[in-house]
């Protein structure tokens, strides 16, 4: 069998079997709901701010909708995490006898074609749900608003930026389950570090390499002047190099998964 072959067949597979976990389908919801409630929350006054003449008011008419995505990567967090933990339950058709993953690598034995297929299957999800979330949550604000308010253009370079935490959240958990086999463990950090004072962005006040912790990264992609030591992220991180370092963890903890996947035993 060719490694395309073997890669397609381990897509399918993975797809379906994703599609069975009730953990993921639990991750999918939230990484929608939770944007919709964070914004609903934040500006369910925004349009009585405009009419008051508010000028911070205005300001956030450029920024739709980012607030709550950031938020959502509790969603997509505990969906990666349950693609590969799923791994480790008992399969239920030998009376508990072996784990799923016996059977995924019985079905499939080339192991990098099978991680290969999580990550493509779970980044997948995180693109589509993303571009779900952010329709939902600019529906919201058309809802509040009404048709007449007058929106900014759309802002891709923030959203791009949330979609790299995404990226970077989902890959970080799938490689934490794997390590560790456990739900709790491989997300309870991601999570943590999704809160709006993050750790990297504390940090950064005192400790000039905490610009290249991840979270601090990702809050340069899409911050604001009135994000918390905002002056000092726009002085040590610029846009590119804030990407940089959003793929280079990405890319890191991608590898680390393949690597514990791949050597260690089912």
């Amino acid at each position: 069998m060719s490694t395309t072959t073997a890669l397609i067949r381990s897509l399918r597979a993975e797809a379906r079997k994703t599609a069975g976990l009730p953990g993921v389908w639990l991750g999918a919801a939230l990484a929608l709901v939770l944007p919709v409630l964070i914004e609903y929350y934040v500006n369910h006054d925004l349009a009585a701010e405009l009419a008051a003449g508010d000028p911070q008011a205005s300001a956030r008419l450029d920024d739709i909708g980012v607030i709550g995505l950031y938020m959502g990567t509790t969603g997509i967090v505990v969906l990666a995490a349950s693609v590969v933990v799923g791994e480790y339950v008992s399969d239920p058709r030998t009376n508990g006898a072996s784990r799923q993953v016996t059977t995924t690598m019985l079905v499939q034995p080339r192991r990098g074609a099978a991680v290969a297929a999580k990550l493509v299957v779970v980044l997948g999800a995180a693109l589509v749900l993303l571009a779900l979330a952010w329709a939902a949550t600019f529906s919201l604000f058309r809802h509040l608003l009404g048709s007449r308010t007058s929106f900014g253009p759309v802002p891709w370079w923030m959203l791009t930026g949330i979609l790299a935490w995404w990226l970077f959240s989902a890959a970080a958990s799938m490689a934490l389950a794997a390590a560790t086999r456990s739900a709790l463990a491989s997300m309870t950090a991601p999570i943590a570090m999704s809160t709006m004072i993050s750790p990297g962005v504390l940090l950064i006040k005192s400790i000039d390499a905490a610009r290249f912790l991840p979270d601090a990264a990702a809050v340069r992609l899409i911050a604001d002047p009135t994000t918390l030591n905002y002056d000092r992220l726009v002085e040590l991180l610029s846009v590119p190099m804030a990407a940089a370092v959003c793929a280079a963890w990405a890319g890191g903890c991608a590898v680390a998964l393949c690597w514990v996947w791949m050597r260690r035993d089912a």
